[in-house]
């Protein structure tokens, strides 16, 4: 069913193998369209630290920013926009809804 994993740690080889197989059987092709048709999911992600140095209260919301995409993923297909400022999601989405006007 499955490969032992070789216990000497040969990284290097062990990527290229990875790296093979996934280009054989079109792995990364696969992701992309695996969520064809499905109903579409935006995440506006915000700078990392937007509200000065980073602190122990990043973590929840670092967590958060984890959580919901891959639960979305589970039933729609995800764009996700990485680093955008609070102040410009606004702004896109009024732009957005004044195109389908």
């Amino acid at each position: 069913m499955y490969r032992k994993v070789p216990t000497d740690m040969k990284f290097v080889e062990r990527e290229k193998e990875t790296l093979r197989l996934w280009k054989e059987k079109g792995i990364i092709e696969k992701c992309f369209h695996c969520r064809d048709g499905a109903e579409r999911f935006t995440f506006f992600d915000g700078p990392p630290t937007a509200n000065g140095r980073p602190h122990i209260g990043h973590i929840e919301t670092r967590a958060i920013k984890d959580l919901i995409p891959r639960y979305q993923n589970d039933n729609a297909g995800i764009t996700w926009k990485p680093g955008t400022l609070e102040e410009s999601v606004k702004e896109e989405i009024l732009a957005a809804v004044k195109e389908k006007m």
